[in-house]
């Protein structure tokens, strides 16, 4: 990024900052980070952002008719708000030991199913995580597959994005690709690669919405009590149907 872009970036983070430290407006600022097909940022003023996050987020508070608005910061910003600015919440995040104490937690928000890949030519099925000894495994850097295969012990080589790790299976740098089941299909259906090939589904994790400490318990209950409407009303399962068609049945009965 050159001088021009950093001092862009450096005044954009100065707004956000002094937008969610503004008191007045609306009653809670939803922080979202770009990450397809999760999260996807407006590419102009006035658009509004889209992504599946996006849309449950909408349906939660329709649901329990809650004023919001999404603001769109880098991920590491996304969390150091949420956890210091009252009325800020960020969508889509995983639980942590560290992260646990400092925020109000509601959820599970989204839920994420991660797979092992491979390249159909190469006929190697993979039945258990046993099968995946002595193979490079690639994964995207900070992601959920690679933190438990790496915790695990198999050898796992990151690349910053997951379409990277996708163009290294593609040469054959990687004998695998370990990527959540939704990321992976768009990939897949953008580039028309009917040669990459899902095999186990190895990890299913939750993201969670996380608000600063501050948020009013009555509220979190509404959230959460909205949240799990939700599900039983089946409303989860619509939205992930678009994104991911007959693939979405493992939703159903949550």
């Amino acid at each position: 990024m050159g001088p021009i872009g950093k001092a862009w970036w450096s005044i954009s983070l100065l707004l956000v900052s002094a937008l969610l430290s503004a008191e007045e407006g609306v009653r809670l600022r939803i922080l979202a980070h770009d990450e397809p097909p999760f999260m996807v940022a407006p590419e102009s003023p006035g658009q509004p952002p889209e992504g599946l996050a996006i849309d449950v987020a909408r349906a939660l508070f329709s649901e329990v008719e809650i004023d919001h608005e999404f603001v769109f910061v880098p991920p590491k910003r996304a969390f150091s708000f949420a956890a210091t600015q009252p009325g800020a919440c960020v969508i889509a995040l995983e639980r942590s030991q560290e992260r646990e104490a400092r925020l109000t937690w509601i959820g599970p928000f989204l839920i994420t199913r991660h797979a092992i890949y491979r390249l159909r030519q190469t006929d190697r099925q993979i039945r258990s995580l046993d099968d995946l000894k002595g193979l490079h495994i690639g994964a995207a850097l900070g992601s959920a597959a690679a933190e438990y295969l790496e915790v695990m012990g198999f050898e796992v080589d990151l690349a910053p994005r997951n379409d990277l790790v996708l163009k290294k299976l593609q040469l054959g740098r990687n004998a695998l690709w370990a990527s959540d089941t939704l990321a992976a299909s768009l990939l897949i259906r953008e580039q028309g690669l009917s040669e990459v090939v899902q095999e186990k589904v190895f990890l299913t994790t939750l993201r969670e919405m996380a608000c600063h400490k501050s948020l009013p318990a009555e509220t979190a209950r509404q959230l959460a009590d909205g949240l799990r409407t939700l599900y039983q009303r089946g409303d989860i399962h619509k939205i992930y149907k678009p994104y991911l068609g007959q693939q979405g049945n493992w939703l159903i009965g949550r």
